[in-house]
């Protein structure tokens, strides 16, 4: 799972990915955002997010694992 968060002149916008594609493909796609010309959209398996290119400052893309159930706290075990 991956956590890819993007940084825009106007805030930061973050995504969650459950794609299992290498992080060096994803980088690579992922790049293609800055030599588009026209809005891009961007797909995950959560969300779509259209993006100006000219307005995406960087890019940042992490591994993160996903949250196990013992990992969840719930008010009953506080």
């Amino acid at each position: 799972m991956r956590k890819i968060t993007i940084a825009q002149e106007n805030g930061l916008i973050e995504i969650v990915d459950e794609d299992n594609t290498s992080l060096e493909e994803c980088i690579k796609e992922l790049s293609k955002i800055f030599s588009a010309q026209n809005v891009v959209l961007l797909e995950s398996s959560e969300t779509s997010v259209l993006l100006r290119p000219s307005k995406v400052l960087w890019i940042s893309i992490k591994n993160v694992k996903p949250k196990q159930e013992e990992d969840i706290v719930t008010d009953e075990e506080i």
